[in-house]
This record gives C-alpha cells, structure tokens and sequence, in this order.
C-alpha cells in the first residue's frame, strides 16, 4: 500500500525525469506498477480470508457445531474455485461478518488503485497540455489540434470512467480493520456449568443445569412462562433467611447476563416476597426487585472484571412457601 501512495510522488516529478522518456511510456509504466500492486494487494487479502475460514472451521469443531462447520467449510471451497464475495452474502452470521470484512478492504485496495489511476491520468493529461502550448507556440497549429483531440478522447476513456464510478459509489471503510472470526462464533458458557466450590442450601438443595433442587421430583427441569429452562440455578431459600450457591470463574469473564424468576408452579402458590442478590468475591453487584406472586422475570446484566467467585443468593425475609427461586440461564461472556 505504501508503495501506491509514494506512486503519486513519483508521478508529481515526471517533468525532471530525462527527457527522451516518452509522456505514454511513463504513464504506461505507472499503471504497470498500480496494476502490480493492487494484485498483490487482494491476492493477500484472500490468503487472510482463507485463514480465517479455516479457523472458523476449528472454533466450530471445538463447539461442536455441525451447521457452522459446513458453512464455513462450503465457503472455504467455494472461494478456492471463484474467489470474491458474491451477492448475497453467505448465511450464517458470523460468516457474514469475516466476508462483510473482507468486501471493506477489497474496497480500500481498488480505491487506492483507481484513485491511482485518476492521478497518473491527471498527470499524463498535464503533459499533454505542455507539448500542446509548445507546438502552438512553434507555430505546429495542425499537431497541436491532433493532440487536443488525443487528449478529449483519453479523458473519456472507459477505464478512466470506471475509476470514476467506483470512487463515487464506494465509500472508503473504516482503517485498520483484519479479517477476524468473531466471538459469536463461540457457544455461549452457561454459569450452571462452571465449578461450584460452596453452597448454603434452603429449603432442599441447589439446583443445577435447569434441574429442580426441592419438591419429591427434584430432577424435574424448571419452568417459567411455560418454557423449560434448561440452562438455569434454582436457589429456594428457607424461612426468614437466605441460600446461595458460589462458582469458580477464576477472573476469566467479564460480564453475566440472564432472568430471575419464580418457577412456573410458584405463583399460585407462594406467599412470601424473594429477592435475588449477586456478589463478585463477596461484594453485592446486583439484587433484584421484590418478587411476589404473579411478578414478572426481571432481566440483570452485570460486569465481572477478575471476578474469582461468583455468588447467586435468594433471600426470603418471611414465609417461605412455594418460593421457587430460579435463575434463568445465566451467561458468562
């Protein structure tokens, strides 16, 4: 790239260059050199781009996701037999995104290259003009009418025209941006499957991986708005007390995310107000509103830089029955 733009320089100095070199010939030789480079250019673009289907199809190997491993698959053979993006883009999404990247730089690879084009235009153009004064001057009224034709003919050239067209319809994107796969890729991490080094059981026991921890089925998947919560932590606290259940997250995430709730089969019954609370290493980050019979799931996002411990707690400042804690899928970025 840096080689295009000291092009500009290069053609800015054409009048020293020795005279015996021919106006075309320079110009000839600086759209050789722009050509040259913008090949180069978009021939590592695509060695990126290759690179980053390919780790694309790895990360999905680790998650074990079949649908993005043969997208990304398809596409990494698809593109060794047509490179470029073609239109539509490719779903899925995090496939949409490495090739929205890649079609950004193509962009600032050909508008270097026309914008290259445009200069050395301008720049042959000024020599025209010169050896057109001096033929008028010498009185070659006939060779100087022949060049100003030479001249309105070039200026509308098909590859000056397209250069033209390209600039105008393609916006420059934004600097310093590479071909990345993105996070999304990755499957979520639930907080119901990360380590649990302490507990202070409630009414029954701590509930894991959508998994009931009170009542006679206590295996039984909890429930809220009629959907089975297959990733959540069920926390029942006991009378006038709390329960809590700590996991491990060794500084490794930055932030939680998730509902709280009370299981579906709670709300006829419960007569109590519940409260849910968490702590990063023993300090109160969040706590919810009181939750009561009919309340709504209240969502939480908090942020967890170098959290050690996470702690989820309920609190029931009263009665206890029927206070089916939950909460719903929590998950760790």
């Amino acid at each position: 790239m840096k080689r295009i733009l000291s092009l500009t320089l290069t053609l800015l100095l054409l009048p020293l260059i020795a005279q015996e070199e021919d106006t075309r010939v320079l110009y000839e030789k600086a759209m050789s050199r722009l050509e040259t480079e913008r090949d180069l250019a978009l021939l590592r673009l695509g060695t990126q781009y290759r690179g980053a289907l390919e780790r694309g199809m790895q990360r999905a190997v680790q998650a074990g996701n079949l649908d993005l491993l043969t997208a990304f698959d398809a596409e990494n053979k698809r593109f060794q037999d047509n490179p470029g993006i073609p239109e539509p883009l490719s779903e899925p999404e995090p496939l949409v995104l490495i090739q929205q990247t890649y079609l950004q730089q193509e962009i600032q690879i050909r508008r270097t290259y026309f914008t290259g084009t445009l200069n050395a235009a301008a720049e042959w153009d000024r020599q025209l003009q010169l050896q057109e004064k001096e033929l008028v001057q010498g009185g070659e009224v006939e060779k100087a009418m022949a060049l100003r034709e030479e001249r309105k003919s070039f200026s509308g050239s098909e590859a000056l025209e397209e250069a033209r067209s390209y600039l105008s319809s393609h916006e420059l994107p934004q600097q310093g941006q590479s071909i990345r796969v993105p996070v999304r890729l990755q499957e979520p991490t639930f907080l119901s499957e990360m380590p649990l080094v302490g507990k202070k059981k409630g009414h029954g026991d701590i509930g894991l991986n959508g998994k009931r921890g009170w009542g006679r089925a206590r295996r039984d998947v909890t429930r809220s708005q009629g959907k089975k919560v297959e990733h959540g932590v069920s926390i029942h606290p006991p009378k006038e007390g709390n329960a809590y259940a700590d996991f491990e997250l060794g500084g490794k995430y930055s932030q939680l995310s998730g509902k709280v709730a009370l299981n579906a089969n709670a709300n006829k019954m419960i007569g109590e107000t519940v409260f849910f609370r968490i702590y990063s290493d023993g300090k109160k980050i969040w706590e919810s509103e009181a939750f009561q019979k009919g309340s709504e799931p209240q969502e939480f996002k908090v942020q967890l830089p170098g959290t050690q411990v996470l702690r989820l707690e309920t609190y029931c400042p009263g009665v206890h029955h029927a206070a089916h804690a939950l909460f719903i899928d929590p998950v760790l970025r």
